[in-house]
């Protein structure tokens, strides 16, 4: 329980920062004076204020939507490439970390962070030093979406360049995992052509960018654009393929391949531009490894948050990023609902897929419903088919592009039922998507309606919750003659009503 409040503390903290520490603060001294055996809790309690100050002392406000002041005065611009490149099919997408602008012929210092499309040659890598030429298009000037998209980026404008120059080429591990990512990339999309091949390399390196825009709408009518953003399913399969492969020959518990697992799965994670949900999936499994290693089994439920604590820690910026939210939200609860599952659902596959998918879909709709305004009907009955469809086709084409950056035609001959499988997903995802029930207009919730729906999920997955209800078990006497269900569900709106007012608040 102390690794729970000391995450949600520093959770806290990093959203509201010195308001959220200084609110923690006082809660854990008015729980000291009210406790008789303060003397015991008094360690516990002043770890959880100090990681709330630490936490708020190193937060950071939210991302600016505010253009950069010279925008408007740059027809071109000279820096460092700091993240992607990602190509798109016709042009190559990338960040650049501006150091020199270009206006009226002379060339002056300017600072801040410009998000690039250009043609895909000559291609980019991290660390290139490159000038690009072509008007940059304000922050404010974009669509509502397009504006989110930059922001998290921490991009001050967007410009599609005409024409870019390698002034010299980077160098370091991080260009060569850059390379690998795009060879990867472009090999399962020689071998798959088409929207299977994108979807493939989305499966495995997150980059679905070339997608048309009649597939990417339909993903988005049926709520299953996440099967392309790389999260904590991916490392958990891909820790599932190298921890099964060595049980398969009897070396699956020796320290040098559980070591082995752990790098893995960093290098995946940097391979795939270490987002937010890679970088917090890699801490939670790079934990449970060492705790299976010291023979302790481990508890998700406190592993989720305290990764993603460590993570607002180290990246303060991320916790305003809404992958990190989703991820951390949908893992979280589906650590605490399938962790006693025999006794919810049995052990059917077909419940527990059904269980899981419900969980996912319900514990995201806070977060989501404002944004789009929109509940997809079709998208449980839609994920839960495609589920076991993408996470076979991952392993496959994950094989297969590793094989394509060595030899072609091995590659292509590996992706070929991975590329049924793509085939599978996308026709089960249009077929979805011309529901004409499927979509349904909601608007944007208000602050009432919010703490309400985050009151009632957070409800219905602290009912199902067996440790909760274990928990709520020690309550006061008074309360001791409510069904355990029924205290958990309580909590879980009060729990919720907290949450729905934090992320109004929070943004």
């Amino acid at each position: 329980m102390t690794g729970i409040l000391l995450s949600l503390a520093c959770l806290i903290a990093a959203l509201f920062a010195w308001k959220g520490a200084a609110a923690i603060v006082l809660l854990v001294a008015g729980w000291l004076a009210c406790d008789r055996r303060r003397a015991a809790y008094l360690a516990p309690a002043g770890l959880i204020a100090a990681v709330a100050v630490v936490a708020a002392a190193r937060s950071q406000p939210p991302p600016s939507t505010a253009s950069l002041a010279w925008v408007d005065e740059a027809d071109a611009i000279r820096g460092r490439v700091v993240s992607g490149p990602i190509l798109t099919g016709r042009v190559q997408q990338f960040v650049l970390d501006v150091e020199q602008r270009h206006w009226q012929g002379v060339w002056s210092d300017a600072a801040g962070a410009i998000c690039v499309a250009v043609r895909p040659y000559p291609p980019l890598t991290i660390g290139d030093q490159a000038w690009v030429g072509g008007p940059i298009e304000r922050v404010e000037d974009q669509a509502e979406a397009i504006q989110g998209w930059l922001t998290s980026r921490d991009c001050g404008g967007s410009m599609f360049a005409y024409a870019t120059t390698i002034e010299e080429r980077g160098s370091g591990w991080l260009r060569e995992l850059s390379l690998l990512r795009r060879r990867m990339t472009v090999a399962l999309q020689q071998a798959a052509p088409g929207d299977a091949g994108v979807l493939l390399s989305g499966f495995v390196t997150g980059d679905d960018r070339a997608l048309t825009a009649a597939r990417r709408d339909a993903f988005l009518r049926t709520s299953t654009v996440h099967l392309t953003a790389v999260s904590g399913a991916n490392l958990a399969l891909l820790v599932a393929v190298i921890a099964g492969t060595g049980s398969m020959f009897g070396v699956g518990k020796r320290f040098a391949w559980q070591a082995l697992v752990v790098v893995g799965v960093w290098v995946y994670a940097l391979l795939v531009g270490l987002e937010p949900p890679a970088f917090r999936a890699a801490i939670v499994a790079s934990v449970a490894m060492f705790a299976v290693r010291v023979g302790r089994r481990p508890d998700f439920v406190t592993l989720v948050l305290l990764a993603g604590a460590a993570e607002v820690l180290l990246r303060p910026q991320d916790v305003w990023s809404l992958s990190f939210r989703l991820s951390l939200v949908s893992s979280l609860a589906l650590s605490m609902v399938m962790a006693n599952l025999p006794e919810a659902v049995g052990r059917g596959w077909g419940a527990t897929a059904l269980l899981a998918t419900a969980t996912a879909q319900l514990a995201t709709l806070p977060l989501l419903l404002p944004i789009s305004g929109t509940i997809s009907l079709v998208a449980i009955p839609v994920n839960l088919a495609i589920g076991p469809l993408a996470e076979a086709a991952f392993p496959l084409a994950t094989a297969a592009s590793l094989a394509g950056v060595v030899w072609r035609p091995l590659g292509e001959a590996m992706a070929m039922p991975a590329r049924l499988l793509a085939d599978g997903v996308i026709r089960v995802v249009d077929l979805g998507a011309v529901a004409p029930w499927g979509l349904q207009p909601v608007g944007a919730p208000d602050l009432l309606s919010l703490t309400a729906l985050a009151g009632g999920v957070a409800a219905a997955i602290l009912w199902a919750c067996a440790d909760v209800r274990n928990w709520t078990r020690r309550a006061p006497d008074d309360f001791r003659t409510l069904p355990p269900r029924l205290r958990a569900a309580g909590f879980g709106v009060a729990l919720g009503v907290a949450i729905g007012v934090a992320l109004r608040v929070a943004g």
